[in-house]
C-alpha cells in the first residue's frame, strides 16, 4: 500500500470514529417526582466510544453506574438533570480519556436525547484530510505536463 492509499484508508477509519454518537435516556424518579438518575434507553454504535467508554454495553444501565466505570465527571449528571428539569436544551463539555467531548443534551417530557461529538477524533480527521490532499497535489506535480485529467464536477441538473 503506497503511502496515498495508506492515508485514505485511514481517513476513512477516522471518518467513521468522528460520527457522532446519539443516546435516550430516560429519567428515574423517586416518589415524589425528583429526577435521582438516567437510564439508557437506545445508543448508537458510535455512542459509546464517543461517550469515552468503548465496547461497554449501555442499554439499560444507570448514567450515574456508567459515569463511575467509565471515570468521567457526574458533572454530566447534573446538566442532564437540569436539562431535563428545566425543558432546556444544552450543550456541555466534557473531558474524556480521549480528549474533549461536545454534549448536545436535548430534552422532552419524557426522556433526553444527547449527541455526542468526540472533538479529538474531529481533529484527527481534518488533520488526515490536510495529509491526503498534500499527499495528492505531491502525486499530481509528479506528473508529466498533460497527463492530468480534468473532469466537470457533477452537478444534479444533469
Amino acid at each position: 500500500m503506497n503511502p496515498w492509499q495508506r492515508a485514505k484508508w485511514q481517513l476513512a477509519v477516522l471518518s467513521e470514529l468522528a460520527q457522532p454518537g446519539f443516546m435516550r435516556l430516560a429519567p428515574v424518579l423517586d416518589e415524589s417526582r425528583d429526577v435521582l438518575d438516567f437510564r439508557w434507553l437506545e445508543a448508537s454504535p458510535t455512542s459509546t466510544q464517543a461517550f469515552g467508554c468503548a465496547g461497554i454495553d449501555l442499554l439499560g444501565r444507570s448514567l450515574t453506574q456508567v459515569l463511575a466505570e467509565c471515570r468521567i465527571r457526574l458533572s454530566i449528571l447534573a446538566a442532564c438533570r437540569s436539562a431535563f428539569l428545566e425543558q432546556c436544551s444544552r450543550v456541555e463539555h466534557v473531558e474524556g480519556k480521549d480528549g474533549m467531548a461536545l454534549h448536545q443534551i436535548s430534552p422532552s417530557r419524557w426522556e433526553l436525547t444527547i449527541k455526542i461529538v468526540n472533538q479529538a477524533a474531529v481533529e484527527r480527521v481534518l488533520s488526515a484530510q490536510l495529509v491526503l490532499s498534500q499527499l495528492e497535489s505531491k502525486d499530481r506535480s509528479s506528473l508529466p505536463v498533460g497527463s492530468l485529467r480534468t473532469s466537470t464536477p457533477w452537478s444534479p441538473s444533469r
